[in-house]
């Protein structure tokens, strides 16, 4: 793989989709953060189970990108042409890559490293922080795309219960020692940036079995956990499928929030849990806000969407015949399987 450093131009940046429309001035602010990728047919650009370190903007060319199967084989999930994106959601939660990316033809683009990307993630200028929010929106996207299509397969209409109130919690009840160790909070170098992002958003707690998000709907607020659990599910009539189990330090309720769509899941608690709610109005003040804070707060926002990108994408989210509120029949799928990793 060839990377040369120092080659990228605003105009080659503008006629990127994911780039589309931006200033010039961000353009250029945006091309400091990335070198000019070629390669030849046969280089695998990203290798399934390396570390995601880079993040690819096709120019031009065609590449495939397979799996690795039990039986030592592959199989090609599809391909990237110009103007596609590979390696976001590696990128942003800093995981492993799921498949290998090979170039099937000569092909250009660019790279954002790790090292850049970690830079550009926390950057104030305006530049940065558009290209951080349409890396979030783009993962967004494949995240909806999955939830609608499991909504396909099992069929039936998504069920009218109304989300439970909840109770009010005081304000303070959670020591800022407690909230600066959540999963979301870790990059947060000061406890002060915590405090600041959670000044003002109101806090409730619901019992075990109380619907937090209703499918169908569209979110009032952005939901951070802070004590207890919320199970993420497609949920119909006919059945439901679990997507994730959202811990402390998780977030949900971004689809329907951050973008134009309702809600394309439920979302219910598995225990007595606490939660923080962001207003919409909050949340989207926040991802654009240069502070240091809410640059902060928005790389969590980001990664965390990319998490559930993975957790969605497994082939093993169970299936449970519906038997009324909470309950079951029967399971289909891996057990054990359906806890998103930290």
């Amino acid at each position: 793989m060839v990377s040369t450093p120092g080659l990228v131009s605003v105009p080659d940046l503008a006629a990127l989709p994911l780039l589309a429309g931006l200033p010039a001035a961000d353009l250029a602010q945006v091309a400091s953060f990335m070198t000019r990728l070629e390669v030849s047919p046969g280089t695998r650009v990203f290798v399934e189970g390396e570390s995601g370190d880079r993040l690819c903007l096709v120019e031009s060319g065609r590449l495939e990108a397979t799996i690795r199967m039990p039986d030592g084989g592959e199989r090609t999930l599809g391909h990237l042409e110009a103007g596609a994106t590979a390696g976001e959601i590696a990128l942003l939660t800093g995981g492993r890559r799921t498949a290998t990316v090979t170039a099937l033809t000569p092909t250009r683009g660019w790279i954002i490293d790790g090292r850049a990307f970690q830079a550009l993630r926390l950057d104030p200028r305006r530049g940065a922080i558009a290209l951080m929010r349409r890396l979030g929106m783009l993962a967004l996207s494949r995240l909806r795309v999955r939830y609608e299509h499991v909504a396909a397969e099992i069929g039936g209409l998504p069920s009218t219960e109304p989300v439970a109130p909840g109770e009010p919690v005081p304000q303070g009840a959670l020591g800022l020692d407690y909230l600066c160790s959540l999963l979301c909070f870790v990059g947060f170098e000061q406890p002060s940036y915590v405090a600041e992002v959670l000044r003002g958003v109101p806090s409730r707690s619901v019992a075990r079995g109380d619907l937090v998000l209703r499918e169908g709907a569209r979110p009032e607020s952005l939901i951070l956990v802070a004590r207890g659990a919320i199970e993420v599910t497609v949920r119909h009539t006919t059945a439901s499928r679990r997507m994730r189990l959202a811990g402390p330090g998780r977030l949900l309720g971004y689809s329907g929030m951050l973008d134009d769509g309702m809600s394309p899941v439920a979302a219910r608690a598995r225990e007595r849990t606490l939660m923080f709610e962001f207003p919409r109005d909050r949340v989207l003040e926040l991802l654009e806000d240069p502070a240091p804070a809410a640059r902060r707060l928005a790389a969590a926002v980001y990664e965390d969407i990319a998490r559930a990108v993975r957790q969605a994408e497994r082939p093993m989210a169970s299936t449970t015949v519906a038997s009324g509120r909470g309950g079951s029949r029967f399971r289909r799928g891996l057990p054990g399987l359906e806890h998103e990793p930290a």
